[in-house]
C-alpha cells in the first residue's frame, strides 16, 4: 500500500475496537464478524481487533453479542487506527519491539 500516513490509516477504517480476551478468541472473532458495520476482524495473541467506520456506535453491540454467547472480555477499547494497524492488515503481523 502507498499513501500518506493519514491516507493509510483511513484505509484500515476510521475506528478500531480492541477486545482483550483470555480465551474463546476464534468464537469472539466469528461473533464480531457477523455484526453489521464490521469491516475486518483480526485475531491476535491476547484478543481480537475489529475495524469499523463507527467504533463508538458498534462497541455496545459487540459487548451485548459477546455477553449473549458467554464471552467476557477483559476490556473493550475504541481507538482510531495507527500505522501498526495498517501494517497488521497489510502483512498479517503486528509490529513489535523486541528489546532485551
Amino acid at each position: 500500500q502507498e499513501g500518506t500516513p493519514t491516507e493509510l490509516k483511513r484505509s484500515v477504517g476510521s475506528d478500531v475496537i480492541v477486545v482483550e480476551l483470555a480465551d474463546k478468541l476464534h468464537q469472539a472473532a466469528d461473533i464480531a464478524d457477523a455484526l453489521g458495520g464490521v469491516d475486518d476482524v483480526t485475531i491476535g495473541r491476547r484478543g481480537i481487533t475489529i475495524s469499523t467506520a463507527n467504533g463508538a456506535g458498534l462497541v455496545a453491540d459487540v459487548a451485548v453479542a459477546f455477553s449473549r454467547q458467554g464471552i467476557s472480555p477483559q476490556s473493550l477499547t475504541v481507538r482510531t487506527p495507527s500505522l501498526d494497524d495498517v501494517f497488521l492488515r497489510a502483512t498479517g503481523h503486528r509490529l513489535t519491539s523486541e528489546i532485551d
